[in-house]
């Protein structure tokens, strides 16, 4: 197509590449005088429906996701009949460029500089997954390195909405059928058709035209690492077919890996790379830390094995580098926006701030919220402990310990070596739910602060710690409007009924019946969600009658001036009595986890024999993934959907891991205990973690002595607990096996 002269307000100065999916040409923009990058849809393909609607839906894609590592959209134009994706001008070289240019010296890149622009690629990913977007065509080419070495993930022309599901279909206007013989095509040229992708970088199921999901980009993630420390292609080959059978078949050379490459990138490398998509890591946000905690070990090894480093740089041009283990877990936080950055300035000035109030309120959600934004003031890190509920009085400092991957010697107490390794560095640290163990938290964080002079901490409590100089930072709901949908309840409760399944109309009356139910549940976060969930099976019109109705069935005449902590419980109440006799089950047992459950372990728990540890295998990941996990795990979905609990998306089906906010826990232990068969489920409870235990202690002495540690340090707080439920169910030989094991790990550890 002939280069445009002008579209809209942009002067197209030249042409800067095309691919498959539009040409892309330099413009100034005459109003803002800035650069900009506009990309034209070829005149063959704008006439073709299927490619028009791909190329709007880019644009849309792009206007969804805001990320310091991925290219901005500033609009879509139209002009002689063309359209024109208006986008960020990504300066500097692309990362196939760059590679280029370490390939004519004979040498890869250097292994700062590789994980730092690989960490930042993951960076933008893990944006684009945490907004249900798969790149699909990510490769080097696709990546621009600016000259102050920011990275931007570019070209979401073949993107597409969803995890884990097919291939958009093709229309027969755009179909490119691969086909006997394979017609030849070089690699790193996109195809868009059947198959879709850049052979070399897409993922086996890709090359296969089967469903893709997230780790299809994890698999081009693992790619261009590959290629950024050795200089040569993981899959390469002299046409498509041989790129294709290398990829299905073939393992890359890891004998060209440069022997300084850390052992964590190694195993990062294998797990991206794993051509069982099932088996491959799925989350672009583990790679990113894992490239992170190399990065820093590589940097700073003193700071320990398990530093970890994020890559931050919202607000400014230079990235920051700074360490910890903080990532937000669970639902976005919607709203909060003031109170977080209030949170933050009181650090400035109190070195403990107590985030107080009734369980549901966000306190949680609102402290890691905080220490992500405050991240570049700590060049120590940001770390979050999570206070798991348990009677050992030590617990808040073997938690602790573990999450800064702290192990004493020399004779040196864990509270010792804790400050030992903060000492003198800024640091922050997130002390989430000590209403488990106030007493406990509370002497372990004075005794932090007076040993580590530039330490600040922020406690999440039901009450203050009361230690001395302590801030407290009171948290009631969410803001309320009186009459229309437009506060930050509002916003909260039409997001998360939408991700239940949710319909929610744009109109005046939906505005009154969303305001009517924040206001009716005090604007509580948890309130809402949980309110939220029960949308997707009626409307809000008749969601508020029924609401009325249960009140008055409770005897309950005004909602809104109860105590917060009833407000809740008594709306858990009621999506509790509309679940299947199932999945109550399923939530009373749930409860007696600390710390979430995976899909496997609330398995087992539910009576699955084949969920248990297979004493012969020697891989922590354990056994394929059994028919009734599935259908667990779709429970567990169901549940989190309806807001009675959390997903944090592990390395596979079985490894994904659910929690309950505190309040659900304690509603459902409560209705445990009334319900026939309690002590049958603490028993069976108690009887799993006992096996797990066995297993993952009497192999740490083994070759992957390392890897059981980890996962028994995962769930720590699962044992300890379950050494109690044992205890407090009289089921003496399983509490006094759980805690001589306990005993050899705490050894082990050093905690």
């Amino acid at each position: 197509m002939p280069r445009p002269s002008t579209v809209a307000h942009y002067l197209v100065e030249r042409e800067l590449g095309r691919g498959a999916m539009g040409v892309v040409y330099l413009a100034r923009d005459a109003k803002l005088d800035r650069m900009v990058a506009i990309k034209a849809l070829p005149t063959d393909l704008e006439e073709n429906p299927g490619r028009r609607a791909r190329f709007e839906r880019e644009a849309r894609t792009l206007a969804a996701i805001n990320h310091p590592n991925i290219a901005a959209i500033y609009g879509i134009e139209a002009a002689e009949g063309s359209s024109y994706l208006v986008l960020e001008l990504a300066e500097g070289q692309t990362l196939s460029e760059k590679l280029d240019g370490a390939a004519s010296t004979g040498a890869p890149m250097p292994l700062e500089e590789t994980l730092d622009i690989c960490g930042q690629i993951a960076a933008g990913v893990e944006a684009a997954h945490q907004r249900g977007i798969i790149h699909r065509d990510l490769k080097p080419d696709n990546v621009k390195i600016r000259p102050d070495g920011v990275v931007k993930v570019l070209d979401f022309g073949i993107a597409m909405s969803g995890r884990s599901e097919p291939q958009a279909p093709v229309d027969q206007g755009q179909a490119t059928v691969v086909s006997t013989p394979i017609p030849q095509s070089p690699a790193g040229a996109t195809l868009a058709g059947a198959i879709v992708g850049t052979p070399g970088y897409m993922s086996p199921e890709q090359a296969r035209g089967k469903s893709v999901g997230c780790a299809a980009d994890v698999w081009a993630l693992g790619c261009i690492l590959f290629e950024c420390l050795t200089g040569k292609m993981a899959f390469a080959g002299e046409t498509l077919a041989d790129v294709v059978a290398v990829t299905l078949l073939a393992e890359p050379e890891w004998s060209a890996l440069p022997p300084r490459t850390p052992n964590r990138v190694l195993t990062l490398l294998a797990a991206c790379l794993e051509k069982d998509q099932h088996k491959r890591l799925a989350d672009a946000a583990e790679a990113r830390a894992e490239l992170a905690r190399a990065l820093a070990e590589l940097r700073n090894p003193s700071m320990g094995e398990r530093l970890s480093v994020s890559l931050v740089g919202e607000e400014s041009d230079d990235l920051d580098r700074v360490a910890g283990n903080l990532s937000e877990t669970g639902p976005g936080l919607v709203g909060r926006e003031s109170e977080a950055g209030e949170l933050v300035r009181l650090l400035e000035k109190a070195r403990l701030v107590t985030v107080v109030g009734a369980g549901g309120c966000g306190k949680s959600r609102l402290a890691t919220k905080a220490g992500a934004m405050a991240r570049g003031g700590y060049s120590g890190g940001v770390w979050l402990a999570e206070m798991a509920p348990a009677q050992e009085v030590a617990m808040p400092a073997h938690l602790l310990a573990i999450s800064l991957g702290v192990r004493p010697s020399g004779g040196r107490s864990i509270r010792q070596s804790l400050a030992d390794r903060i000492a003198a560095r800024p640091v922050l640290l997130v002390m989430d739910a000590c209403q488990h163990s106030p007493g406990p938290c509370a002497q372990l964080a004075a005794d932090l602060l007076g040993a580590c002079p530039n330490l600040r901490i922020v406690a999440t409590s039901r009450d203050p710690l009361g230690v001395g100089r302590e801030k407290v930072f009171p948290l009631a709901g969410l803001a309320v409007s009186r009459d229309q949908g437009g506060s930050e309840a509002a916003l909260l409760l039409v997001e998360r009924a939408a991700t239940a399944g949710a319909v929610v109309k744009e109109e005046p009356e939906t505005g009154h019946h969303v305001a009517h139910l924040c206001r009716q549940v005090q604007g509580l976060p948890l309130a809402i969600e949980v309110v939220a969930g029960l949308a997707a099976t009626m409307g809000l019109g008749e969601l508020t009658a029924r609401l009325e109705e249960r009140l008055a069935s409770k005897g309950v005449a005004h909602l809104e001036r109860q105590p917060a902590q009833q407000v809740v419980q008594l709306m858990i109440d009621w999506v509790y009595d509309q679940l299947p006799h199932v999945e109550r089950g399923l939530l009373r047992r749930l409860s007696l986890f600390a710390g979430g459950s995976t899909v496997r372990s609330a398995a087992a728990v539910s009576g699955a024999s084949d969920s248990y540890p297979d004493p012969a295998a020697d891989s922590p990941a354990g056994q394929s993934v059994t028919q009734l996990e599935t259908r667990i795990a779709e429970m567990l979905t169901r549940l989190a959907a309806r807001g009675l609990s959390w997903k944090h998306v592990g390395s596979d089906a079985a490894n994904a891991r659910f929690a309950l906010p505190d309040p659900v826990v304690q509603y459902a232990r409560g209705r445990l205990m009334e319900a026939t068969g309690a002590g049958a489920i603490a028993q069976a409870h108690a009887r799993y973690w006992l096996a797990f235990a066995e297993n993952a202690v009497g192999k740490l002495g083994g070759a992957s002595g390392a890897a059981w540690g980890s996962v028994l340090e995962a769930e720590y707080a699962n044992l300890q607990c379950a050494a109690e439920v044992a205890t407090t169910s009289r089921d003496t030989e399983t509490a006094g096996k759980l805690d001589g094991l306990l005993k050899q790990f705490r050894a082990w550890r050093g905690i």
